[in-house]
């Protein structure tokens, strides 16, 4: 397959810029709520209902072992990956409670669900990023989900409309009901997938790095919602 430029570190360089501001926002208003956006608290769990935990499982294990994959089996592992980050509801969940928090509000356990608690699609998704980023600093955190999104793509992958197309011009052939197939150049393909992979770096890396911070016992105060109105004192161990 031909040559193609890869942005990798460029996106993640970009968006590092994005959310690390946000992150360091949401610590200085309120430590409750980031550790509660850092727990991912969603009611009641148990060990193993983590879903980010295991995004984060699966994605290490896939990259651990990238270079046994050869061929085409290692292009389509690659945009299964793609197909799972973009999906993946607490990228958005993360961002959206550091956008509550910075902006005074309280954490909340969902919010991109639809009335009937049914999961938003990744469109709606971004969408609400931007509605609730709508007049802060932080307009721009919908960026890397927006330059990683192609619903057709997206589509594409999840229905098995494709093919790797490995002669010529080398891509992925996207065969869908949209239209006259098409094909999406090497290029193209790279750049959305490691555009879906640096959020969740990113991510992931400003979580340790908050995380890290707790090596003491502290006391914070707690939000008035968790707590019936009246903030208490808790003890970080």
């Amino acid at each position: 397959m031909p040559d193609f430029d890869n942005n990798y570190s460029k996106f993640v360089e970009e968006y590092m810029a994005i959310f690390e501001p946000l992150f360091q926002k949401a610590f200085e208003v309120s430590k409750f709520n980031l550790i509660m956006t850092m727990l991912a608290v969603r009611g009641v769990s148990d060990d193993g209902w983590n879903p980010f935990e295991n995004t984060e499982d699966v994605f290490e294990e896939v990259y651990k072992q990238q270079s046994k994959f050869r061929g085409s089996l290692g292009f389509n592992i690659n945009l299964w990956m793609y197909l799972h980050l973009i999906e993946c509801s607490e990228h958005y969940e993360i961002v959206a409670n550091l956008l509550n928090t910075a902006k005074g509000k309280d954490y909340i356990v969902a919010n991109h669900v639809n009335k009937k608690f049914a999961n938003l699609k990744v469109e709606q998704k971004i969408d609400k990023l931007k509605s609730i980023a709508k007049s802060t600093d932080f307009e721009n955190v919908s960026v890397p989900f927006e330059e990683a999104f192609d619903n057709r793509l997206r589509n594409a992958i999840g229905h098995g409309d494709y093919a790797i197309k490995s002669s010529d011009r080398a891509g992925v052939t996207i065969a869908d009901d949209s239209g006259f197939p098409t094909i999406y150049d090497l290029q193209k393909t790279n750049d959305l997938v490691n555009r879906s992979v640096a959020p969740h770096v990113v991510i992931r890396s400003i979580l340790n790095q908050f995380s890290a911070c707790y090596t003491m016992s502290e006391l914070i105060t707690s939000s008035p919602v968790v707590c019936n109105v009246t903030p208490i004192h808790i003890k970080l161990k």
